[in-house]
């Protein structure tokens, strides 16, 4: 019998050892968190006492400051319903209730205005209608309608930026009630002014009650968004009776004025 070459073995690999050390190459550094489970410490992303759960950390991104609210005068606030904005403009008059404040930016009730809910009244240090009379104001938030007119609920203070404080009055305000005659004397003052209604006049949107026959005399105006507080129309009830209205004097066409919001500001002393 003949015998071939002896065929050469093909070599096999080794079976692994369960002892045997691998060796990794190089990786980059991980950021991992060391958690601490019981009394097993995890560091590095390696569990030192055993298996444990590491958690990654991300690398924190900066996150950009928002952007500023546009500020709009206020004026232009009812081109902004629905949005956030910041509304500048001098408090010209205000008017409290038993639930709301109202901070009015013109003698017009159908512009806007500010409103503080009872609810949110005890975060200001005083009275927000008197911290806030007849000063230059920059109210944030975002603009709603309410019986057609904008205007922005204010929960807290930081909402309203001072940008300019009230004037300081010339003299203090009287206390006892003046004539009609000088009500012109006591623009920007809080006053009660008393006098004879000889003439009224009603439009669709606004009621005079006239105290001369000139119309730069001294009148009280009563916006139709106010009307239907009084049991009656304003302007029949009250012509020809001499009254005590009170209120803020302004200016409005050469003429002092008080806006009547309220009938408690009005007080009926007799007829003519």
């Amino acid at each position: 019998m003949v015998l071939g070459p002896a065929a050469t073995p093909t070599p096999t690999a080794s079976p692994a050892r369960a002892d045997a050390v691998a060796v990794a190459t190089p990786s980059p550094p991980l950021t991992a968190t060391v958690g601490i489970t019981g009394s097993r410490a995890v560091t590095g992303g390696v569990d030192i006492a055993g298996a444990g759960v590491v958690t990654a950390t991300a690398p924190l991104t900066p996150t950009a400051a928002p952007a500023p609210l546009p500020v709009v005068s206020w004026q232009e606030a009812g081109a902004y319903v629905g949005q956030e904005v910041t509304v500048e403009g001098a408090v010209v008059d205000t008017y409290r209730s038993d639930q709301v404040i109202f901070l009015n930016f013109s003698a017009d009730r159908s512009q806007f205005k500010a409103v503080i809910f009872r609810r949110d009244w005890a975060k200001w240090p005083q009275p927000p209608e008197q911290l806030y009379l007849g000063a230059t104001v920059r109210v944030s938030g975002p603009v709603q309608l309410y019986q057609g007119a904008p205007e922005i609920v204010v929960q807290e203070p930081a909402q309203i930026e001072v940008v300019a404080p009230p004037p300081t009055p010339a003299a203090p305000p009287p206390t006892a009630p003046i004539p009609w005659q000088e009500a012109g004397r006591y623009v920007g003052q809080r006053v009660t002014v008393e006098g004879v209604v000889v003439d009224t006049y009603r439009s669709d949107k606004v009621i005079f009650l006239n105290f001369g026959p000139r119309r730069t005399d001294f009148k009280a105006v009563i916006f139709a968004s106010a009307w239907d507080r009084w049991p009656q129309p304003p302007d029949e009830l009250y012509r020809g009776r001499r009254l005590r209205v009170t209120g803020q004097v302004k200016l409005y066409q050469g003429g002092p004025e008080i806006v009547l919001d309220s009938p408690a500001q009005v007080v009926v002393v007799g007829e003519r």
